[in-house]
């Protein structure tokens, strides 16, 4: 009775596993926005471009550039995709209300929701993958986000399960694999 148990318990527990790594990315998905190319073009010219127009481009500009940042150079959407840690910058200087100053007139909280969301959202998307020659420098930004499972080979599943069943078992030579 008590070896089925176990068996049962050795078979069951990558199955649960499985399905909640599965379940929570499918969670992930829905929760997740998405919006097409056109609709972010379409939301980067109404919104974003604007807000930068009317509270970053007096000190963010081409001539000025405070902090080493001009926001013009920005012109498309695609512009600004293109450069996450400038993306990431701006979204945290908006979510502290470090940005704009104090001095400066401050924009309205829809404005600036509309705005972070956007950000978000594009930061929440892969970037678009661009193949690189071999030897070539590599991005200095990783997306460790995405691991992928991979499943153990027979003597690492002998070993797991005389770790965690503090026992070695010539049963186990005989579980089937393949």
């Amino acid at each position: 009775m008590r070896r089925s148990l176990w068996r049962t318990l050795i078979l069951l527990c990558p199955l649960v596993c499985a399905a909640l790594v599965l379940v929570d990315r499918g969670a992930q998905s829905a929760n997740a926005p998405t919006q097409t190319p056109a609709q972010t073009d379409t939301t980067f010219e109404k919104a974003v471009q604007p807000f930068f127009a009317n509270h970053c481009y007096a000190c963010h500009s081409d001539e000025r550039q405070t902090g080493d940042l001009s926001l013009e150079t920005f012109k498309t959407p695609v512009s600004l995709i293109k450069d996450r840690a400038t993306m990431k910058l701006i979204l945290g200087k908006l979510n502290s209300g470090a940005m704009p100053p104090a001095k400066m007139p401050r924009p309205k909280p829809e404005d600036v929701k509309a705005i972070t969301q956007w950000l978000s959202q594009q930061l929440a998307t892969e970037p678009a993958k661009a193949t690189t020659p071999i030897g070539a420098a590599k991005p200095t930004e990783v997306n460790a986000g995405h691991i992928t499972a991979r499943r153990l080979n027979r003597i690492e599943y002998d070993n797991t399960v005389r770790d965690l069943l503090r026992r070695r078992s010539s049963r186990l030579r005989r579980f089937p694999t393949g």
